[in-house]
């Protein structure tokens, strides 16, 4: 019996360990994330299914017969060379983790502040963003439609917008493309499930959509309120009137900051949607989840007009003359008790 075992046990330890020294068959690298908490059955899967291993069981009991590594995998973004063999495979999971960084892009931020944030973490530089973002193999892979949202022939608006604002974790290896393109999955991961059928109700496409979801995430402070302004938005489409919302003037002026002003209503480019009918050619930010879904399920009502009450929250107007006693109430009072304040402190400086 025991000469039995003994045979068993070397026939598989020769076994294992001729399947440590076979390298994989791919040709190609593969990245992998090993969550945080994985067993060694879910890591040896995870292997299998990338195709990095031929056998999910060999690998498995390679690992707790053959070596002492069970214990010692490490959690992390890996990059696994074409043809490594399982033997290698299990020395890169306890030591060849990729260094990564954790950045949060905020829900609105643009593809300028994006950039500024990813070079400021040591991510990429400014001018690698700009050759991937204008990369036309990568705007295609980004499902850029040929016209804009408004049907502009030639400015299809670019990747704004495609970027999910979310955190990350990215791996200090990654080229800008690849940054990019792990921000435009998390979106394709973030959609809702019926979002097609529901374009298809609203007679959007994607490009669209992102649009005016962009819109109601620069204009809504609060969420409760972001399915309401997306319906006015509705509304103002459907009236074929100007959707004259005041940061697609802003975004369509470099470099611009400051108070937007009378000047800037009536400054002449493609986003102003002061001048110009319809949506702009496409997104001015990255619009979050909450701000997608509001313009897929916009809120029904009559209301063509909204301005802030400077709290973060509007007051709602289905009128003209509600929309001007709005204003005079909470903008252009604030402007003159601002106007008050600065004399008064001008008068205690003198």
């Amino acid at each position: 019996m025991v000469a039995i075992l003994a045979l068993s046990w070397c026939l598989i330890a020769t076994n294992l360990d001729s399947f440590s020294r076979i390298g994989s068959s791919l040709d190609t690298t593969v990245s992998l994330r090993i969550a945080r908490g994985s067993s060694l059955q879910s890591i040896a899967r995870q292997l299998y299914s990338s195709g990095l291993v031929s056998s999910e069981k060999k690998f498995y009991w390679y690992i707790r017969l053959r070596t002492q590594a069970a214990g010692k995998l490490q959690a992390g973004y890996f990059i696994f060379k074409p043809h490594m063999s399982p033997a290698q495979i299990v020395t890169h999971l306890q030591f060849g983790k990729e260094e990564e960084v954790r950045v949060t892009i905020p829900e609105g931020t643009n593809l300028k502040g994006i950039t500024a944030i990813l070079v400021k973490a040591g991510l990429a530089t400014e001018e690698s963003i700009d050759q991937a973002a204008d990369n036309a193999p990568l705007r295609e892979k980004f499902g850029l439609p040929q016209q804009g949202a408004g049907g502009q022939a030639e400015i299809p608006g670019g990747i704004e917008g495609y970027l999910f604002p979310d955190t990350y974790l990215l791996p200090k290896s990654f080229s800008a493309s690849s940054i990019l393109w792990q921000m435009r999955n998390r979106l394709n991961a973030m959609l809702p499930i019926a979002i097609e059928t529901r374009m298809k109700e609203l007679q959007l496409n994607f490009h669209q959509v992102l649009t005016l979801a962009s819109l109601v995430e620069m204009e809504a402070a609060k969420k409760e309120e972001r399915a309401i302004i997306a319906g006015v938005f509705y509304n103002r489409l459907k009236r074929k009137m100007k959707l004259q919302t005041d940061p697609t003037v802003s975004y369509g002026i470099e470099n611009f900051s400051g108070r937007i002003r009378k000047v800037h209503l009536r400054t002449a480019h493609p986003y102003n949607t002061y001048i110009n009918s319809g949506l702009p050619p496409g997104p001015i930010s990255s619009p979050g989840k909450q701000s997608i879904i509001a313009v897929l399920w916009p809120a029904q009502h009559d209301f063509l007009y909204f301005v802030s009450k400077n709290d973060g929250t509007h007051e709602f107007c289905k009128n003209l003359k509600c929309h001007n006693a709005a204003v005079k109430k909470w903008q252009l009072s604030k402007t003159k008790a601002q106007s008050t304040q600065n004399c008064f402190k001008a008068s205690k400086q003198a």
